[in-house]
């Protein structure tokens, strides 16, 4: 156990201090003695310094033994620790000698030094302090100042191996080893040097590779548009979770770079996918998707194929030929809808053949309206030259409301025939104007609370819309499918029959030419007029379904509210009142409304002319308001209101009818009732057209009197009259002018409630309007209208069954959004999907035809779905389908004063209409009877 100096010289004092006593001082005496027993002890000292590394290495083996066996620990000193490292002599070193000592005493005795060494000055020797060794008791290595030393020693049957390791880093990597350090304290430090974290990325570059080997196989099914049914269920996070599954390195590598801490799984997905799609093109799912959604908006083939080059969509030929595919899962939806519903029925007709009752099919209706475009060469020659395109879209629904849901007893009832009915059936009576006096006192209360701050917090108690007895099944969504889209055009007789041969091929259930059932098919009134006229041209043939008879025509509510306020304007917009203080064209002026033009421009700015209406209205029903209460600012009203405080949510309600109930009166609106002088006029001549029809044999008129026979109807009233003094009835056709203002505010409020009624779906008073309706566009000359509104109400009182009638009446609107009040007409819905593919069509340019607009028809619906739901996963703020609602009280209040200038609203007048008469009041009641008959019989013909 000793070690050599900084010069390599023998420290022969730590020799002898390892020597028993004897020899140590028999050393000493032979040194003194002669020179060759000097050299006898130097000869010693080798000798001892072998046993003694001898001794060392066997220690250490027994120390390594040891350390191996289970519940041994072993301590070092620093000494031993010093020792057990092998023997070198540098050539510089600086360290100074570290003196081992086995006993506690590490000054030699003065009695045991060596005598041969050289007397010199007393010099007290220096003791080397040395901080105190801490030991790391994990390591077994000793923590100093200077880098400690790591010694590894690999084991196997023949041999051993050790390696002292010197690299730091690699030190630190054996130290977490030992004390069980987690694999990410080993990655971090492994990762340090350049070299080695070069090789842990290779090796996950590797791992992805081989991930992606996976994916990309055929027989692998991830973001592949392997089918279409793919594209309608996709989801974000399904998606996420499998591709995490299957390639979990690349997926959590993309994650790490996603700073949010919310999870955003369409991010890391998207990436995903179009990685992969660089690396195999048929991993293109939500390239699909992406692509037909951004087609559909509107976005060119350029631009299509720009956002390709970056893997963001596949190119314009796929999308193109994936409409193709889309065209059959439309057909699908077709099948299940319509083509099930006429096997039922054909199914249920068969005596052999019953239906289940829990099978039995859901009715349809068709509706349908003209497609025109116009295609503009860009250079026009004799052979290019401008194209008008007229194309017919059909469409079908699925009724909301069935007879089998309803609370009507049996569909048993037999309907009056239309040809026994009085002319007066078709005039509304007195039950249905009182009913719309209650609807109008709804509409009042609403325009109050809307308007009269104090009176706002009323709106909690008060009736939000008016409720129907078919609420609940109106407000469900409605299932409405393109069936088709016809190359032919309703302007001409042929192609009008070829549209309906089509309608009745798809929808109407038949057997070998005799109809089994008959399918409402609705639109606006010029499609009604011409498929009349179709049915007419058709009568030569022998069946019913060669008739074309299997349809049953319906106006739709659209172009019903568009020919209603048409009225209204010609009624009562004129240029000549703008000096007429509350006239129309007056208030126009007076808050500016530069888009309301008049009569020429309702149908074609429609919402525009309709809140302008609407808007006057309230102003008229506040200034009476504000007449009633007679105070001129809100600070007043609060004195003149009861305490609601103390009132129930039914009393709040009945008071403010009862307020409504006193502005209809003070605006004259209940004293607007020639209906009746017609109803009345109509009653009698049709008591006494009964009574002459009883006189008529073998198509002959007798007299009873002078038994005189005529063939003319006239000339026989005139006989009875001029010689027998026979009581005819005579029709006042006296009318008088009368307050304008009051008419207005009437048809006003008729059209209000209609196009609430739309919005509610509410039959009930979509056909209970209709009545008013259809005598106004008498008065106003509009026959188209007149004709139509009269037959939709002869289907429901008389030409129908009970219960197809039933179903006419209440299946008049469809819902797309769902919910309460988002109804709206059907023509309207046909509308929206005519603009749709008019707007996908335009972005071809001259290059439109039948071909490409009839793809767009047939899978618009389809994309919209797939659109809808990949925003639903996405969850992606859809943008709002609802008009903004702008603030209007400035405009309200401006007219109120205006009003209220002018004096009382109960005797308000426009001066230009001081001859205004009421336009009922001018229907000569004859005419108007006369023409209800020949009706009646076209009706039991036709329809």
């Amino acid at each position: 156990m000793y070690a050599e100096d900084e010069t390599g010289d023998h420290d022969f004092t730590a020799f002898f201090s390892t020597l028993s006593h004897t020899d140590t001082y028999h050393a000493y005496f032979q040194a003194g003695k002669s020179k060759m027993q000097l050299n006898r002890v130097c000869r010693l000292e080798e000798d001892s310094k072998t046993k003694v590394q001898q001794i060392l290495l066997e220690k250490e083996k027994l120390m390594g033994i040891l350390s191996e066996m289970s519940g041994v620990k072993l301590s070092r000193t620093d000494s031993e620790l010093t020792s057990t490292l092998p023997a070198s002599t540098p050539k510089e070193s600086k360290k100074r000698p570290v003196h081992v000592a086995l006993t506690p005493n590490t000054v030699t005795p003065k009695s045991k030094r060596g005598l041969f060494v050289t007397p010199r000055k007393n010099v007290t020797p220096k003791v080397l302090k040395q901080k105190p060794c801490v030991v790391d008791k994990s390591m077994h290595t000793k923590t100093i100042n200077s880098d400690f030393v790591v010694k590894v020693m690999v084991k196997s049957m023949e041999n051993e191996r050790t390696y002292i390791v010197h690299d730091k880093m690699q030190q630190k990597l054996i130290k977490v080893l030992v004390n069980k350090g987690t694999e990410s304290a080993f990655c971090k430090h492994l990762s340090k040097k350049q070299a080695y974290r070069a090789a842990m990325t290779e090796v996950v570059k590797k791992q992805i590779v081989k991930e992606i080997q996976e994916v990309v196989k055929r027989r692998e099914s991830l973001l592949r548009c392997s089918s279409n049914e793919i594209l309608f269920n996709f989801d974000w996070n399904t998606t996420y979770s499998s591709i995490e599954k299957k390639m979990p390195t690349l997926m959590s590598l993309l994650k790490c770079t996603v700073i949010s801490k919310k999870k955003c799984s369409p991010h890391i997905v998207m990436a995903a996918s179009i990685l992969l799609y660089a690396r195999n093109q048929t991993i293109n799912l939500i390239q699909y998707i992406l692509g037909i959604i951004l087609d559909s908006s509107g976005l060119t083939k350029e631009g299509l194929n720009i956002v390709h080059q970056i893997g963001l969509t596949v190119s314009h030929t796929s999308i193109y030929n994936k409409k193709k595919d889309l065209i059959y899962k439309q057909e699908e939806n077709i099948e299940k809808v319509v083509k099930s519903y006429v096997q039922k029925r054909l199914q249920k007709a068969d005596v052999n053949e019953l239906v289940n009752e829990s099978d039995e099919p859901v009715p349809i209706e068709v509706l349908g309206d003209n497609l025109d475009v116009t295609v503009s060469p860009t250079k026009m020659t004799l052979d290019h030259q401008r194209l008008s395109l007229h194309w017919f879209l059909t469409m079908v629904k699925q009724r909301q409301v069935i007879f089998e849901n309803s609370d009507l007893a049996s569909d048993a009832m037999i309907q009056p025939d239309i040809l026994t009915l009085s002319t007066n059936s078709w005039v509304p009576d007195h039950c249905q104007l009182e009913d719309l006096h209650k609807d109008m006192l709804f509409h009042i209360a609403h325009v109050l609370i809307k308007y009269i701050k104090p009176l706002e917090f009323l709106g909690s108690s008060y009736p939000e819309y008016i409720v129907h007895p078919y609420i609940e099944q109106t407000k469900q969504k409605s299932v409405i499918l393109n069936c088709d889209l016809v190359d032919a055009s309703e302007n001409t007789s042929q192609g009008m029959i070829e549209i309906l041969q089509q309608v009745h091929n798809l929808t109407v259930p038949h057997k070998e030419g005799t109809l089994i059932e008959k399918v409402v098919f609705g639109g606006d009134v010029l499609t009604n007029e011409r498929a009349f006229s179709a049915q007419s041209a058709m009568q030569n043939n022998k069946s019913d379904f060669d008739k074309l008879m299997g349809v049953i025509h319906r106006p739709e509510g659209l172009h019903r509210q568009f020919n209603f306020l048409l009225a209204i304007y010609q009624l009562f917009y004129k240029e000549t009142s703008a000096v007429d203080r509350g006239s129309l064209y007056q208030l126009r002026n007076l808050i500016n409304r530069r888009d309301v033009s008049g009569p020429k421009d309702v149908t074609q700015k429609f919402r525009p002319h309709q809140h302008f209406i609407e808007d006057v209205t309230d102003a008229y029903i506040l200034a009476s308001f504000w007449e009633i209460m007679e105070v001129e600012e809100e600070d007043g009203l609060k004195q003149k209101l009861p305490v609601f405080s103390i009132m129930n949510e039914e009393q709040h309600t009945k008071w403010l009818n009862d307020l409504s109930l006193k502005i209809l009166d003070n605006l004259h609106l209940r004293e607007v009732n020639n209906f009746g002088q017609i109803n009345q006029d109509l009653l009698s001549l049709s008591t006494e057209d009964e009574k002459i029809e009883k006189m008529k044999a073998n198509h002959y008129y007798l007299c009873p009197f002078c038994g005189n026979s005529f063939s003319s109807l006239t000339w026989f009233k005139k006989h009875l009259k001029n010689k027998h003094n026979w009581n005819c009835h005579v029709c006042d056709k006296n009318v008088n002018p009368t307050f304008v203002v009051k008419h207005f505010l009437f048809m006003s409020l008729i059209f209000r409630d209609t196009c609430d009624a739309y919005r509610l779906a509410d039959g009930n008073r979509i056909i209970r309007n209709a009545y008013f309706e259809w005598l106004y566009a008498s008065a106003v000359k509009h026959t188209k209208y007149k004709i139509w509104l009269w037959r939709m109400i002869s289907y429901v009182i008389s030409i129908l069954n009970v219960k197809d009638s039933f179903e006419y009446k209440w299946n008049m609107c469809v819902n797309l959004k769902g919910g309460i009040g988002n109804s709206i007409p059907n023509d309207n819905a046909v509308e929206i999907q005519v603009c749709n593919i008019k707007r996908e069509l335009n972005t071809q340019g001259a290059n439109k035809s039948y071909q490409s607009a009839r793809k767009i028809c047939m899978t618009t619906q389809v994309i919209d779905k797939i659109k809808n739901e990949f925003m639903r996963t996405t969850k992606t703020a859809r943008s709002k389908r609802e008009r903004p609602a702008n603030d209007k009280t400035k405009d309200i209040n401006t007219m109120v004063q205006c009003l209220r200038r002018q004096g009382p609203i109960s005797k308000f007048q426009w001066n230009s209409f001081s001859e205004f008469k009421d336009p009922i009041g001018c229907i000569d009641s004859d005419n108007l009877h006369t023409w209800i008959n020949s009706q009646k019989k076209i009706a039991s013909v036709y329809l």
